[in-house]
């Protein structure tokens, strides 16, 4: 049976080679999806703010939570249903102050 041993250099030139080729998915892979990621949310978050109001930290955390309970991260698709249950909340709570105005 066989076994080849490697030289110092050649396990140091192996590690380059495997990180490089890490190193070239991520910046392939990870980087372009990161940079659409955040940019889908900045829209997002410009469509949002002249929808339905100013787009702030806590609006944030409600957005990436619909986000996770989806399990759908396209910052487009998310976007657009969570403008739209923000304006019907808003429209429910509206409707629910002239409600209570009209009885008093």
């Amino acid at each position: 049976m066989p076994t080849e041993v490697l030289t110092r250099f050649e396990v140091e030139q192996l590690f380059r080679d495997m990180f490089a080729e890490k190193e070239k998915q991520f910046n392939e892979k990870s980087i372009p999806f990161l940079a659409g990621f955040t940019t889908g949310v900045c829209l997002m978050a410009i469509q949002y703010s002249h929808m339905v109001g100013k787009w702030d930290a806590e609006t944030t955390q409600r957005f990436f939570g619909l986000m996770g309970r989806e399990q759908n991260f396209d910052p487009y698709a998310v976007g657009e249903m969570f403008i739209k249950e923000e304006l019907e909340n808003r429209r429910k709570a509206k409707d629910a102050v002239g409600t209570r105005a009209t009885r008093n």
